[in-house]
């Protein structure tokens, strides 16, 4: 009972500690980490045939790298995959081929050290120093952006973030593209000149291939009755943390997508993975259902009718969806100061609303008809590489590699 009573004064205590202060110690921790990897690393040679994913800084089983190891299972091939974790993730979700390992034990960092590739979909460092005979593949974790980032948002940026993402780009043998506009973009933001790979998003490939019973495998999962229509409600986190954008009258939009007389809607909410603190803000039904930790963002995506979102890339799931799609950013000056928004963003042939009134509107006059129109004319105006074969190109590149061991920076 001591034992706790200390274990929850301390945790009441980090919790009090100033947002500067916890950075500081990160970066303390972060430090030593390396230390520790740059003396133990020495000790370890490169298993050739050895791959190690993250996700998300170490999530479960999902995004791009999920489908890259998909396809070398697919194959059958002979490779030993290792995938990084972070917190309470039953090892049960992963399929029998990949053993895991949490990201900051001896076991991750031994992973890491060794490992002749490394697939990651995200920019938070990691105790990991890249070797001459290691491949660095870099998926990101969207398309093109609809908000500045990294190089091109330097100014409203933790620098901390900013010189951590520029050495994670500095050790990138490849980058995934998705479309024109992203190659341009790690061009830019990403301080980038290497090779960039442009086949599509493997975790798009998913799109492509999807059958009648998956999609309802996936309802059954999370917990959505066969029939149901569904809403999918994904906003991006906001660089402060602020959650007051978030404030939405559930109520009135089911009533709302009710009334249109097409069947009985299900509102699902996928909050960011920065933001899930804010679950508490939400009054969680049957009918409003939590799916922030559901590992496959695209297999929500997937069995979604309508998307309400305010300035997240995963737009671009439902527009190669064909799904309607409305912008729902009653925070926009502020979020244009706070990050800053590309002119991209104004050209999108989405409906925009900023208050629940106008919400409301949008759902009750939404015209499937005009927005088909609207968005094919929009696609006409841009190039995107997903056709259901990224992940194939990029473990066929994955293979060269692991065949040249010489083929790395």
């Amino acid at each position: 009972m001591k034992f706790r009573c200390m274990e929850k004064y301390q945790m009441n205590l980090i919790k009090s500690f100033p947002r500067k202060v916890v950075r500081s110690l990160r970066c303390y921790w972060d430090r030593g980490q390396l230390a520790v990897y740059r003396q133990l690393s020495r000790f370890f040679p490169i298993t050739e045939s050895s791959i190690v994913f993250i996700n998300f800084n170490g999530k479960g089983y999902g995004d791009n790298p999920k489908y890259i190891a998909n396809e070398i299972i697919r194959k059958n091939l002979s490779y030993r995959m290792i995938w990084l974790i972070k917190g309470n993730i039953d090892n049960r979700t992963f399929p029998k081929e990949i053993k895991t390992a949490r990201i900051n034990s001896i076991k991750g960092v031994w992973a890491l050290a060794t490992s002749k590739i490394i697939v990651n979909n995200v920019k938070n460092p990691l105790p990991f120093i890249k070797k001459q005979k290691q491949y660095y593949i870099q998926t990101w974790h969207g398309p093109f952006g609809l908000k500045y980032i990294e190089n091109d948002a330097r100014e409203h940026l933790n620098p901390y973030y900013i010189k951590n993402s520029f050495k994670d780009s500095k050790m990138t043998d490849l980058f995934i593209s998705s479309s024109n506009l992203q190659t341009e973009e790690f061009r830019s933001a990403f301080w980038y000149d290497g090779e960039i790979m442009e086949c599509g998003m493997p975790r798009n490939d998913f799109y492509f291939h999807i059958t009648k019973s998956d999609v309802a495998e996936i309802k059954h999962a999370v917990g959505v009755e066969e029939g149901k229509k569904i809403l999918l409600y994904c906003p991006t986190f906001r660089d402060d943390m602020s959650t007051d954008a978030y404030n939405v009258g559930w109520e009135a939009v089911l009533e709302a997508l009710n009334g249109r007389g097409e069947g009985e809607w299900v509102i699902l909410i996928r909050l960011h993975p920065n933001v899930l603190h804010a679950e508490k803000l939400f009054h969680f039904t049957n009918k409003v259902i939590n799916v922030s930790t559901y590992s496959d963002m695209q297999q929500l995506t997937a069995i979604s009718d309508l998307q309400i979102t305010d300035y997240s890339s995963t737009l671009y799931d439902s527009i190669i969806l064909k799904t309607p799609i409305i912008l729902y950013a009653p925070d926009i000056e502020y979020y244009q100061k706070l990050r800053g928004l590309k002119p991209f963003y104004f050209e999108l042939p989405f409906k925009l609303t900023r208050t629940n009134e106008q919400l409301i509107e949008a759902i009750k006059n939404f015209d499937y008809k005009d927005f088909t129109k609207e968005l094919e004319s929009f696609s006409r105006m841009y190039q995107y590489y997903d056709n259901g074969h990224a992940s194939e190109c990029v473990v066929e590149k994955i293979c060269n590699v692991m065949e040249d061991v010489s083929g790395s920076k």
